[in-house]
């Protein structure tokens, strides 16, 4: 059997899909499994040895090139799990039998509805993981629960990794309460911390919480690969709403999420171990995903209004826990 997953974009979303990756070869052994990503996303699953290839979409590239590659299979199954206008344009090149996405009330773009021959509806309180998971196992008629299976690692140390940034600036940790964090849980169990940035600005900011001599930020921006790694072997991962965060969820470690202007029961993480909480809006907004004014909110209550006592009590709460994943 050969499958071809369209999941182009982002770097987290592209992880939240990993377990249709783990489902389709645990369920089906032999299957070949290809998946068309976007350059600047590819490193994410070049070393992966689940998939059999990939097909790598520049928008600036060679059209021709991309249009020849991605037409010289002939797939059994497709799964348009992007959901929107760009990925309709690859999954219509594609030859498949059976095209399949989001059904039109949940896809995230509805013209991407009118290239696919099969479509489903997505429970509306399950995380992103699940979302996509639904998909396919309706496709396939499979009502099981799936769950991913990742090897578990003993050698849990004493170091906590601190993600505390973000792409947008409403989901980040304030950097007072972070700090006053950091004493108290080390006071509790002795834990020493590494901050983990991704860029000039967050290194710059990383290295103004290390007057604690347990704390230190990373020396590097780490690939994929290398950050699992790293979280393998830690005691737990604090995270905001980010990149590192889906990808500790691959790991085997314990996770405190904080969540602010997106969703913790579709984006956080899921399984023993985790603890996901979220941040109170002052202004009465609600949403389902994200919040309308993740873009525009000046003042970031729901993330800032946290305190160290509350942010602690959480703490304890995940490290009392089991993990069992």
């Amino acid at each position: 059997m050969k499958v071809l997953i369209v999941k182009t974009s982002s770097l987290g979303d592209i992880i939240q899909t990993l377990d249709v990756l783990d489902y389709l070869k645990e369920r089906y052994p032999l299957v070949d499994v290809d998946w068309v990503v976007e350059k600047r996303c590819a490193s994410i699953l070049q070393n992966n040895p689940l998939v059999d290839r990939l097909i790598i979409y520049d928008r600036h590239g060679d059209q021709s090139a991309f249009k020849k590659e991605l037409k010289s299979t002939y797939y059994d199954h497709l799964f348009d799990l992007q959901g929107n206008c760009k990925s309709a344009r690859i999954t219509w090149m594609a030859r498949s039998t059976y095209k399949v996405g989001f059904a039109f009330k949940d896809a995230p773009e509805w013209p991407n509805c009118l290239v696919t021959n099969r479509r489903y509806s997505i429970g509306g309180n399950t995380s992103r993981c699940q979302d996509y998971l639904q998909i396919v196992q309706q496709h396939f008629y499979d009502t099981d629960h799936f769950s991913s299976k990742h090897k578990s690692n003993t050698d849990s140390n004493q170091v906590i990794y601190l993600c505390p940034f973000s792409k947008w600036p409403s989901k980040e940790m304030n950097i007072q309460t972070t700090q006053r964090l950091m004493e108290m849980i080390h006071e509790y169990d002795q834990s020493t911390f590494k901050i983990l940035w991704g860029n000039a600005q967050e290194q710059t900011i990383a290295h103004q919480m290390v007057d604690l001599p347990y704390v230190e930020p990373l020396d590097r921006v780490y690939e994929f690969e290398d950050l699992l790694k790293l979280f393998n072997q830690s005691r737990c991962v604090i995270a905001v709403d980010s990149l590192p965060l889906h990808i500790a969820n691959r790991a085997t470690c314990k996770i405190l999420a904080l969540f602010g202007p997106s969703s913790k029961v579709k984006y956080g993480p899921e399984g023993d171990g985790r603890l996901s909480i979220q941040g109170h809006c002052p202004y009465g907004v609600t949403f389902k995903t994200r919040c309308p004014r993740l873009r525009t909110c000046v003042d970031y209550p729901c993330m800032q209004g946290w305190t160290p006592e509350e942010l602690f009590e959480s703490y304890l709460q995940i490290m009392k826990s089991t993990c069992k994943k």
